[in-house]
């Protein structure tokens, strides 16, 4: 048990530092589907953190661009 929450610990660490890539959603041109792709992210500064989100949901009026 104790090896296995190393484990995951480890990765989640290994994830913070060697992921710099944020997946985004993005309106390239209007009346397009959306384009998902993987832009290069920031570090957190000072007192920033970094927030993992595992799950979003679009508005429907968010598509009407």
């Amino acid at each position: 048990m104790l090896i296995k929450t190393l484990c995951k610990y480890l990765s989640f660490l290994l994830s913070l530092t060697f992921r710099l890539l944020i997946r985004s959603a993005r309106i390239v041109k209007t009346n397009n589907p959306l384009v998902i792709e993987d832009r290069p992210g920031l570090k957190p500064k000072n007192s920033r953190v970094l927030v993992r989100v595992k799950y979003a949901r679009i508005c429907h009026n968010d598509l009407h661009l």
